[in-house]
Order: C-alpha cells, then structure tokens, then sequence
C-alpha cells in the first residue's frame, strides 16, 4: 500500500510542480 502512495505522491508533486512552473511563466509575463 505504501508503494502506490508514495508513486501518487510522486506524480502529484509532479503535477504541482508544473503548474506552479504555469503560474510563476504566467506572472512574468
């Protein structure tokens, strides 16, 4: 059960970090 959490946790945190990256592209310009 840890394994498949912790491969969600991953893509979740992925997943943040990328529309995070979106947001900060979106206030530069």
């Amino acid at each position: 059960m840890q394994v498949p959490d912790q491969r969600i946790n991953v893509t979740y945190k992925n997943l943040l970090e990328k529309s995070i990256l979106k947001f900060t592209m979106f206030q530069y310009v």
